[in-house]
């Protein structure tokens, strides 16, 4: 018998947030009032939605009683959300697995442009001391005014811890697609360039990666910054680290002590002053299975390969080629 991960909790917040916007909004763009609802969750193989990051807009109340019968999420105190369904609509927001208990989800804004309904969400993330080692899967819900038919979801969330890192924004990305458009340009001017470096954050009192800090790879010049996030989304950035400047970890941050240094692999170090001859993302495409949009980027230098890509909330950073059965998107 397959035994139940715990329960994955949702923490209240009844008053729509001022924390900084992502970006700036295109004109037309109206914020909606929602209101927050309970919920929680855990994982059953037969019913594998809650591990799957994503926002489900459920217009009606056959639709709510399909989503309860196929996933694992429930609301409370009351059991089921109590909705005027002819003038409201309700938001499930799941972010996936996380790798310990301690984390939580808030719907942050919810804003609609044109036939585009945008969800910000918040993660709160564990801070120092002792938390529950096991599995857990974040879970909220809201209810907001119905919207026009035909209106597409997207959502996006801010959840990379302060690093202590002056300059450094990390935004996350799910999706070859996403990565590619923000992206592309950059990476494919990576081929023809030569890896000078590649620095690891080091946590001197554990002794060993931090695995909240990006790492980087100094590619011709330029600084290719990579973060996790979880299971399932990603962070490029470029050139907004100084590696030689001094870390200051944020209080309430787990690490204390921490500095940039070669990564443990010798033969990592040992392509050090190779060409990149491609460049790849490779993504986890099958919406079944719970890595369902995590991706990773390939660096091929000649017959050898470096892949850096997530690997259940912690970096996979090796000389091994991606996985031959993943899907590859050439830049």
């Amino acid at each position: 018998m397959t035994s139940h991960q715990p329960l994955a909790s949702c923490r209240m917040r009844w008053a729509s947030s001022r924390r900084e916007s992502p970006g700036p909004d295109a004109p037309g763009t109206v914020e909606l009032a929602f209101r927050p609802v309970r919920a929680a969750g855990f994982y059953y193989p037969s019913y594998p939605l809650i591990a799957v990051p994503g926002v489900d807009l459920l217009r009606s109340r056959q639709e709510l009683e399909l989503f309860q019968e196929t996933s694992t999420v429930r609301f409370f105190p009351e059991g089921e959300p109590k909705l005027d369904w002819s003038r409201e609509s309700l938001l499930v927001a799941r972010l996936g697995m996380r790798p310990s208990g301690g984390y939580a989800v808030d719907v942050d804004r919810v804003t609609l442009h044109g036939s585009t309904l945008t969800v910000d969400l918040f993660e709160e993330r564990p801070g120092a001391g002792d938390v529950a080692m096991a599995f857990d899967y974040p879970v909220t819900a809201a209810v907001i005014p119905v919207v026009p038919a035909g209106t597409t979801v997207r959502w996006r969330h801010t959840d990379f811890p302060d690093c202590g890192l002056p300059g450094y924004q990390p935004q996350p990305l799910s999706g070859a697609e996403a990565v590619i458009d923000a992206h592309g340009h950059v990476l494919r001017e990576l081929v023809g360039r030569r890896l000078e470096r590649i620095w690891a954050p080091w946590d001197l009192d554990g002794d060993g990666w931090c695995y909240d800090y990006p790492v980087i790879l100094d590619i011709g010049g330029t600084r290719v910054e990579y973060q996790r996030n979880n299971a399932n989304e990603s962070c490029l950035t470029f050139n907004s680290i100084d590696p030689s400047a001094v870390i200051s970890p944020p209080a309430g941050s787990r690490y204390r002590n921490v500095v940039w240094r070669p990564p443990p692999a010798a033969e990592l170090s040992a392509l050090h002053g190779r060409t990149v001859t491609e460049v790849v993302v490779v993504e986890w495409y099958q919406l079944e299975d719970e890595n369902a949009g995590r991706t990773a980027l390939g660096l091929r230098f000649g017959e050898d390969w470096i892949t850096v890509q997530n690997d259940y909330a912690r970096f996979g950073l090796s000389r091994e080629e991606p996985p031959v059965w993943l899907r590859r998107h050439a830049l």
